[in-house]
């Protein structure tokens, strides 16, 4: 039913519901013995009849006021089954917008993957291991259920929402997220959609799952900061393992995230303001994460021209400075620690360029 014409039937029946009370008042306030004498009396008999308490203090004694009262008596079974089902639907309503995330999330700085698989609920699973907020994005109703029995709601924002529909994504805070894996089957398809995400919400920080390591550079080209060949992975580590199976081991380690506290993990943290690292060379800074932390200093990231520049097993002759990124090898224990100490949790912070 369309608006207008709900509004019609709304005030039909209003119009239609006080001529009653009226008509029920004039048949009964000049009668002998009776207690519905003005029109509050009237409204306070209907809605006690409405709601079936039936308290007894007014009722009518003509005989037209017992007719009028019988229409108020009938029509009151339609109008509270009319009400309980537009509340119960109202509730079902909300319950399933909820459930299908078209309620939106204010959280920020979190990770999004779009397009679930059970590839995406591997990087889900590391990602929120490490205690990161998550937001899933999937174009089937019947996935949800399915991420539902995996991950608890307080763990990860799902979101149902057609992979056309762009706008729709303003429910998962896209411009918040710190950064997007686009995790689609097909090549051609994730280049399209990143390119209309790109034409609506501007500069994103995005990841894009390939399954051909030759358009690497045609992503890159529009912007996509990480490209990502799953073939490309498995190859290097199943390699690695042919012949050098105990660096293989450490490898894999490395890149999941750490279960306990003597799994070993590789960490990035933003060096801000009070961090004790600042100004420090990097051969002091590896010495003290050593000393302090049993961490070992693996990288640095810092910014010139707008651009990331990633330096590899640094040296005495660079310094740590305020905004840049430390990349460090710890176990599960220290990282707990360090994170209290930098006063940043790993990862990178919202919207910045990746390395």
């Amino acid at each position: 039913m369309s608006r207008a014409r709900k509004t019609i039937w709304i005030i039909g029946f209003a119009g239609l519901y006080l001529s009653v009370l009226a008509l029920m008042v004039w048949f009964e306030s000049d009668a002998k013995n009776a207690n519905i004498k003005s029109f509050y009396d009237a409204l306070w008999y209907s809605i006690i009849t409405l709601t079936t308490v039936g308290y007894g203090d007014f009722y009518p004694v003509t005989t037209g006021g017992k007719i009028v009262s019988l229409i108020i008596i009938i029509s009151s079974l339609g109008v509270l089954g009319y009400l309980l089902t537009q509340i119960s639907r109202t509730v079902s309503e909300y319950v399933n917008r909820k459930k299908m995330g078209l309620n939106g999330t204010n959280m920020k700085n979190h990770f999004v993957v779009i397009g679930w698989n059970s590839f995406a609920n591997q990087v889900l699973t590391q990602i929120i291991r490490s205690n990161h907020p998550m937001a899933v994005v999937t174009d089937k109703k019947e996935d949800i259920e399915v991420i539902r029995s995996i991950f608890s709601k307080d763990q990860l924002f799902t979101l149902y929402n057609d992979h056309k529909d762009y706008e729709g994504l303003t429910n998962v805070n896209i411009t918040g997220a710190a950064s997007i894996l686009v995790n689609f089957e097909n090549d051609t398809e994730t280049l399209v959609y990143i390119i209309n995400l790109k034409k609506r919400f501007g500069d994103l920080n995005f990841v894009a799952l390939l399954e051909s390591h030759e358009l690497r550079e045609t992503f890159e080209s529009i912007g996509v900061h990480h490209t990502i060949s799953k073939n490309s992975i498995t190859s290097k580590l199943i390699a690695s393992y042919l012949f050098e199976p105990d660096v293989a081991k450490i490898t894999d380690d490395l890149m999941s995230t750490s279960l306990s506290e003597k799994d070993l993990d590789l960490l990035q943290f933003k060096i801000i303001e009070g961090n004790e690292y600042i100004n420090n060379n990097c051969l002091d800074a590896f010495r003290k994460l050593k000393e302090e932390y049993n961490a070992v200093l693996i990288g640095l990231c810092r910014t010139e021209n707008g651009q990331n520049q990633l330096i590899k097993n640094p040296d005495r002759s660079y310094s740590v400075l305020k905004n840049y990124y430390m990349i460090i090898m710890a176990d599960g224990k220290k990282k707990r620690i360090i994170e209290k100490e930098f006063g940043v949790k790993e990862g990178r912070v919202v919207n910045e360029v990746a390395d």
